[in-house]
Formats: C-alpha cells, structure tokens, sequence
C-alpha cells in the first residue's frame, strides 16, 4: 500500500485526481469504543480480528462434537453391512 501512494504522489504532477491510496488510507481506521479505552483499528488489524473470530468458531464447534459424541448418525446401514 505504501508503495501504491508513493507511485500515486509522483503521477500526481500529471493526473491530480488520482489519490486513491490516500482516500483508502484515511478512510481505513475504525474506532471501537470499549469499556476501558477507545481502539483504533486499521486493515491488517480488522483482518486478523475476522479471523480470530472464525479459528474461535470453528474449535467452539468441534468442542461440542467431540465431547456430544459427534455428528447425529443418518440411520442409514453401512454399505459393506
């Protein structure tokens, strides 16, 4: 990204418009107000909380198969049976 708004800034002379790294850079930060401080959250740092979420999910439902004795069986007979 960084090297996107450098190139940006020396076409800029040429095509003032162009500031899209710029917009994308100022419009990127998220404040989240918590219970003790306000978080400032940027790109790479709403990404990783996406993903934290998902792993958490993801071993929150493997938990609950593991210790129910996993997946409800179809009923079916098995194919060798």
């Amino acid at each position: 990204m960084k090297a996107n708004i450098e190139i940006e800034k020396a076409i800029r002379t040429v095509i003032p418009e162009l500031d899209l790294g710029g917009m994308i850079s100022r419009e990127s930060p998220v404040t989240v107000n918590l219970l003790v401080a306000k978080v400032t959250l940027r790109s790479p740092h709403k990404m990783d909380l996406v993903c934290g979420v998902i792993a958490v999910l993801i071993l929150a439902v493997a938990v609950v198969l593991a210790l129910s004795g996993g997946a409800a069986a179809s009923g079916l007979p098995y194919p060798n049976s």
